[in-house]
């Protein structure tokens, strides 16, 4: 038996052990659901939300975190690392 194993009824990304490639289709239900979620809410969208780069409104949370949160700020560090905009860039080097 190889590394992987194809696993019945699961998506390419999970097989292969790769990212899916960025998607809007969930975009506008985070946008609706943002301004509900309190504190820790944007806290979990911003964790789930880095793996999906090249949506502008999860780019601005993950910023958000990662300036409001200070006793986080490495967290928030990792998530923009993650999500791989080069415009983070300034604001990880201060």
């Amino acid at each position: 038996m190889g590394a992987y194993q194809k696993i019945e009824g699961a998506p390419p990304a999970f097989v292969c052990g790769k990212k899916p490639p960025p998607s809007s289709e969930g975009s506008g239900q985070v946008s609706a659901a943002l301004p509900a979620a309190g504190e820790t809410g944007r806290d979990i969208f911003a964790d789930i939300l880095s793996n999906f780069p090249g949506e502008e409104e999860s780019f601005r949370l993950l910023m958000e975190r990662f300036e409001r949160c200070e006793d986080r700020r490495a967290l928030f560090a990792s998530y923009l690392a993650k999500y791989g905009d080069d415009r983070a860039l300034p604001a990880l080097r201060r």
